[in-house]
């Protein structure tokens, strides 16, 4: 459903898959679609490299050393 002028201001449960995540209707939200507001997966955060990764950088230097040989 496409956000009208008519909804500005009310308060819409939009459902992700999962739960209804409840979202104030605002002035630029008009013309988008309603399940643009309602985030549907969970963002993913990317750890550091292992401490044991082959490529290691040195301090001192700007090379890159093989620590482990294959």
């Amino acid at each position: 459903m496409i956000v009208v002028p008519e909804m500005i201001g009310s308060v819409i449960g939009i459902y992700n898959g999962k739960v209804f995540n409840t979202v104030e209707i605002k002035p630029e939200m008009v013309g988008h679609y309603l399940g643009e507001f309602s985030i549907t997966y969970n963002p993913v955060q990317h750890g550091k490299a292992a401490s044991g990764s082959k490529l290691r950088f040195h301090q001192n230097s700007a090379t890159f050393d093989r620590t482990k040989t294959q």
